[in-house]
């Protein structure tokens, strides 16, 4: 086949170079796809079985008895959405980061094969780097991915719709990008490229992203949508349908991106001479830095908690006392007698409790950190906060207008549709952390603000 003009079109050169492939090529991307399949399988096997085991585990080690049929109803009815998301997320992103990592050599076989029968390059000196130094670059690929990935968790973490909405579309770019990256990067790196300089000419074109990822990316994102489904036994159709289609389309990525990058090289002739900022690569570790230590307290204080939901309270009744808080609030404090029947150690770290009804801050409840050890007996102090300077006050003073307006029943009936409206409350658990408290929001009020005047 003869090279190619550098200005032919696209999608003509990429078939002319589909027909010329020799049958070597095939076996290169035949054996790619099939190890590819073989891990989408597995990830997707273990996402869907594995379900069930952590489930029963977490209930044996941490609930007593009497409350797994309770907790099993809980998952079944309000946690089975996430529990579906987790499952297409682990087998949609999980499995495709697994294919690079540990398919770059035959990735980098079956690309360099196609972009040789395809002749696109022909006149090109080819300087392939060693299988040592693309594995690094594949980790470094890796670790960017978790960088954007985690910069999308943020945005979006705890915000409103607004930035929910910001961080689900900044994750499908942040997919499409890495796609790009990663399937553009082999026929680069032959001539010289370095995956951060491969970055560079990715970013100078948008929409060579927006294409790989509508074409390559958002038809297994579409697919996840037929998990939806309740039953078991579509859930489990449905993922065989989502590993076809991404294994399709990762497929499709690879010659794409064969010409797609040889095309870059030819255009720019070598590679520029700088590649990421310093600034970038700073950025880019401390934000992983930051999101583990945030990350890892928070999950390190939840395992050393857990045993805590298998202990038994009561309070000392001797134990109770009123007075003054911080500012004009009042602190309510007692003691909690806790045993612990387990055979682990539960710990409890710092910790504040936020009540929020309406957008007003009502109260803070503290309990300082404590141990119990396996099989002890303790009490360890409590204390509960309002806050009447702010959140009562301002409760207080609107029951006492409604009173003047409208008369005492008329206040005392919207004082109390007030206070029991559940949907009006948001309680928010802060855990410290060595860089920042970490929220974790445990209820979200439907309509902050509903109760205020116009």
């Amino acid at each position: 086949m003869a090279e190619s003009s550098p200005a032919t079109p696209f999608v003509p050169q990429l078939l002319r170079s589909v027909r010329a492939a020799k049958a070597r090529t095939w076996a290169w991307l035949i054996a790619w796809a099939l190890l590819a399949a073989a891990i989408l399988a597995a990830t997707a096997h273990i996402a869907l079985t594995g379900v069930e085991p952590v489930e029963q585990f977490i209930l044996e080690r941490y609930l007593p008895e009497r409350a797994w049929g309770t907790a099993k109803w809980l998952i079944e009815h309000f946690a089975d959405a996430q529990i579906r998301a987790a499952i297409v997320t682990t087998t949609l992103t999980g499995g495709m980061l697994l294919v690079s990592v540990l398919l770059f050599p035959l990735k980098e076989r079956a690309s360099a094969t196609f972009e040789r029968d395809s002749q696109i390059t022909a006149h090109m000196r080819w300087r392939e780097p060693p299988l040592w130094r693309l594995g690094l670059e594949e980790l470094w690929l890796l670790v960017l991915y978790g960088a954007l990935s985690s910069l999308s968790f943020w945005i979006g973490y705890g915000g409103g719709e607004g930035r929910r909405i910001t961080a689900l579309v900044l994750t499908q770019l942040i997919m499409a990008f890495t796609l790009t990256v990663d399937y553009l990067a082999p026929a680069m790196q032959r001539h010289g490229w370095r995956y951060t300089q491969v970055v560079r000419q990715v970013i100078r074109r948008p929409g060579t992203v927006l294409a790989f990822g509508l074409c390559f990316g958002a038809p297994a994102i579409l697919a996840t949508q037929l998990l939806e489904e309740p039953a078991a036994h579509e859930l489990t159709r449905n993922l065989v349908i989502l590993v076809a289609v991404q294994l399709a389309c990762l497929c499709g990525a690879l010659w794409t991106g064969t010409i797609a990058g040889a095309r870059i090289c030819r255009e720019v002739h070598q590679p520029s001479a700088a590649g990421l900022p310093i600034t970038a690569h700073l950025a880019t570790w401390g934000l992983m830095i930051f999101t583990a230590l945030s990350l890892g307290s928070v999950a390190r204080a939840a395992y050393r908690a857990l045993p805590l939901l298998r202990c038994d309270y009561s309070l000392v009744p001797s134990s109770w006392s009123l007075g003054r808080g911080e500012g004009a609030g009042l602190r309510l404090s007692f003691e909690l007698e806790i045993h612990n029947p387990t055979p682990w150690e539960a710990e409890l770290e710092k910790h504040r409790i936020e009540i929020i009804h309406d957008g007003d801050h009502l109260a803070e409840a503290k309990l300082e950190p404590f141990t119990v050890p396996a099989g002890a007996r303790e009490r360890h102090p409590a204390a509960f906060e309002l806050d009447a300077k702010a959140g009562l006050a301002k409760k207080g003073l609107g029951a006492a207008l409604d009173w003047k307006r409208h008369g005492w029943r008329a206040a005392g009936k919207s004082l109390l549709e007030g206070a029991t409206d559940t949907q009006a409350y948001a309680v928010t658990l802060y855990l410290p952390t060595p860089v920042m408290e970490f929220p974790i929001y445990l209820t979200e009020a439907a309509k902050p603000g509903a109760g205020e005047d116009d």
